[in-house]
Order: C-alpha cells, then structure tokens, then sequence
C-alpha cells in the first residue's frame, strides 16, 4: 500500500557565511584589563583610518610594512616605520592620550564650531521666571532669544578659557541667512532666491574663509551676537546646508543648531507637508544632509 503522507523534508542547512574580521556593532572590553595591564598603556595616539577613523588594530592587513588596509571600509591607509610597532600582533591593546599630543591627535587647528541660530519671529516668545529675591519672589520674563543668547554668551567664555585657538563661525536664519564667520566683516546675506538654490546655498557656505581662532575673535563674536534681533520665518532648511557647507573643509568640526520650530520656507519645509510627496521631499532632504556630514566627518546636532 503506497504511503499517501508527504516525506518528512530535511531542512536544508543556510550556507555558510564568512566571518567578518570586524564587527562594528559589537564592542568587546575586558575591564579587568584596564586595572591588571595599567602599566601596559600605549601611550601613543592610534592610527586612525583615512576612511572611517577606525583604528588600525591587529586585524588590519598590513602591505609590505607600506600601508595597512581598515577592516570596516577597505580604505589603503599610508603607515610610516615610527608607527609600524604601534601595531600589537598579540593581545589586546589599550591606548592612553597624552595631553601634550592633542593638537597632534586632532583634526588639528583647522576644525571649527559653527552655531547655525534661529532668530525668526517665534524666538520672541517668552517664557515667566522666578527669582528669589531678599525672600520676595519677583516674576521677570525672559525671551527664547535672550536664553540663547545667554548661552551662547557663556559658551564662548568657556570656550575661550580652555581652547583659545578653536576657531568659532556664526550663522543665522530667519526669512534670511546671515553668514557672519568669526565677526570681524560684515555678514553675508543670503535671501529671497537664493534660498531655493541648494547648489549655491553650498558654493556660498564653501567660499567661507577660515575662522580666525577664538582668542582673535572673540569680542567680535559676541558684538554680533548681542546685536541678533528676531523676526521673519524659519529658513532651516537651508541656513543647515551653508553650516554643513562650511564645516565641510574641515573634518573634526561641528554644527550646532539652535531652533524652536519647524522649518517653514521652501527649502526643507517641515510644516506643510501634508501631501505624500513634500513628506519625502523634506525627509530626502535632510537625509542627505546628515549623509553629507558622515561624509565629510564632523559633528552635527
């Protein structure tokens, strides 16, 4: 009698996948190293990829002792003989900054800090404080613009004080964008049209000269700053494209925004966007900003 019930099939087993040398989602520490090995230290800054900044470790490929090939991006990265025994061919290698080598590790003097700050019309808003006075509460009101300004104030002291040399640009948007740089010209107006135009909103940001450093510039940065009034709407969109433009020549640099709404003109547009296509438009948008700050290496928030 023939056997009507399927055969049992034996699952075929998934092919087997080669395993990566590196893994960049995983991070393995044995803490106990960090007490046991502490005379162990290399202190010495590691080798960073051209590429991706991952650091060239024992699993790296190294090429005739010329250059070594990053695991994570296949990038070529040239190595000296002063840093081929920085290279462990075995354990685990624990790195150890030295002070007086910072600039060296850096990106160098050239990284920069732009502060990309909305001044639009809804930074006038403001906001009840109290403050404790001689035991009486007294109500004072203290505007979005007056608490940014503030803080930018004292960031800049801060800044002053511990990296003199760091070199600071200004920009900000309303219905414009202003690119002041480091204060010491007059700023560069960019509006009506020219805000449309994402390939002239970056030649213009690209054009920028370098910042002078903070110990140069300071007094003028905060001159400008106390001088920002608000008004106008909110150009986001393309006020965040100038600063990635800018902070594009520089790798290890940052873009801080400072914003209290949505983007609200053309470029970007986060208000209306309703309709199907201006959603995707304005998420492609910024996707490709973040995408251009990956690229070019510096910090944007």
């Amino acid at each position: 009698m023939q056997n009507t019930q399927d055969s049992p099939v034996t699952p075929s087993r998934a092919p087997s996948m080669e395993q990566l040398p590196a893994n960049c989602n995983i991070l393995l520490l044995n803490i106990g190293k960090m007490v046991k090995d502490s005379d162990s230290y290399i202190r010495e800054h590691p080798l960073l990829c051209s590429g991706c900044s991952a650091t060239c470790s024992k699993l790296n490929q190294i090429n005739d002792s010329k250059t070594w090939t990053c695991v994570f991006c296949a990038a070529e990265n040239p190595l000296s003989n002063d840093n081929i025994f920085k290279i462990r061919e075995e354990g685990d290698e624990l790195y150890s900054g030295d002070p007086l080598l910072e600039n060296e590790y850096s990106f160098g003097n050239q990284s920069m800090i732009i502060f990309c700050i909305d001044i639009s019309g809804s930074m006038s808003v403001t906001t009840e404080l109290s403050q404790d006075q001689s035991n009486d509460y007294n109500i004072v009101y203290k505007s979005r613009m007056e608490a940014v300004k503030s803080a930018l104030d004292q960031t800049l002291d801060i800044l002053h004080k511990q990296h003199c040399e760091k070199r600071v640009a200004l920009v900000t948007f309303s219905d414009q964008v202003k690119l002041y740089g480091d204060g010491l010209k007059e700023p560069l107006v960019l509006q009506d049209t020219e805000l449309l135009d994402p390939d002239h909103l970056k030649s213009q940001g690209e054009d920028q000269p370098l910042p002078r450093p903070l110990s140069e510039t300071l007094h003028a940065l905060k001159e400008k700053i106390h001088c920002l009034e608000e008004s106008g709407a909110t150009a986001l969109g393309p006020a965040a494209l100038v600063s990635i433009a800018i902070a594009s020549k520089s790798p290890g640099s940052k873009v801080i925004i400072c914003t209290d709404g949505r983007a609200n003109t053309d470029l970007g547009n986060l208000e209306d966007i309703s309709e199907e296509y201006a959603y995707q438009s304005s998420k492609l948008y910024y996707s490709n900003l973040g995408d251009l700050a990956l690229q070019h290496r510096f910090d944007l928030s």
